[in-house]
């Protein structure tokens, strides 16, 4: 049990109701394993957490519990969608707006509106998490869009809330953020019932929507990487056991290739 702000226990649980045990913290964000998530986000601070989120563009209340970690808040696609575009600006903080320009009848520009930009998150750690995000489209939560014909390099993640009342899906290419929702405005014994019935998850109700209009928009482009910073990611074969650099005296099932930051990444080799 991990203990709230407001002295309520709470006991965060896995979708499958399975505990994997020691995994990568890619390996958790691809397949919502919601434990990993509450562990990270009480052993770095809730109210870095809050913090965090202020800064992505959350503009809906944020409360320091640990349930937090896993949307534990009412928003709406507005919101998710700026925070998510934040994600997909490696940290610059952009105004949304639905007005570009007005143009007179003959066509001449009377008004531009240019975004309000912000530096809000440092890019090497936001570009860390982005490629971590990839991850959930080619082995994680999202993999049916790549099954379904959604063949563009992107980010995004999964959601589902408690008892299935909401599933999200959002995520971005180079070229568009898209954020898809699908939920119950009613909460009665009947609605529930349904619910529990269908299970009807992010991955099973928002990502088919998102899949298709993002196929809709992308038609006729040739797919284009996302656009990292510059020197900003390194690859490396790391030793899963000790999380050191793989060296000759230690190559095996336990060594992978991961993706760091100059600054996170492992110094010292296995031995």
């Amino acid at each position: 049990d991990v203990c709230s702000s407001d002295l309520k226990s709470w006991s965060p649980k896995n979708f499958e109701e399975e505990f994997a045990g020691t995994v990568t913290m890619r390996y958790a964000l691809a397949h919502s394993i919601n434990t990993v998530a509450a562990q990270v986000a009480v052993e770095t601070g809730l109210e870095n957490l809050v913090s965090v989120g202020k800064f992505a563009g959350f503009e809906a209340e944020l409360r320091a519990i640990p349930a937090l970690s896993l949307g534990a808040v009412e928003t709406q696609p507005l919101d998710i969608a700026r925070a998510y575009s934040t994600l997909a600006n490696f940290g610059v903080k952009k105004d949304l707006t639905s007005v570009l320009a007005i143009v007179a009848e003959d066509g001449r520009p009377l008004a531009k509106f240019t975004a309000k930009e912000e530096k809000s998150l440092p890019p090497e750690e936001t570009a860390n998490i982005v490629q971590m995000m990839t991850t959930v489209f080619e082995s994680g939560t999202a993999h049916a869009a790549r099954a379904a014909g959604f063949q563009w390099p992107a980010a995004g993640k999964t959601g589902t809330t408690n008892e299935f009342r909401d599933a999200w899906f959002a995520g971005f290419t180079r070229k568009i953020i898209g954020i898809s929702w699908i939920g119950f405005d009613r909460d009665d014994e009947v609605v529930r019932k349904h619910r529990k019935a269908l299970k009807l998850t992010g991955a099973v109700a928002a990502l088919p929507v998102w899949t298709e209009f993002m196929i809709g928009v992308h038609k006729n482009q040739e797919p284009a990487d996302l656009s990292y910073p510059d020197g900003a990611l390194r690859r490396l074969e790391v030793d899963l056991i000790s999380g050191a650099r793989a060296s000759q005296r230690c190559m095996g099932e336990s060594v992978v290739e991961e993706i760091f930051t100059y600054k996170n990444a492992p110094v010292q080799e296995c031995n």
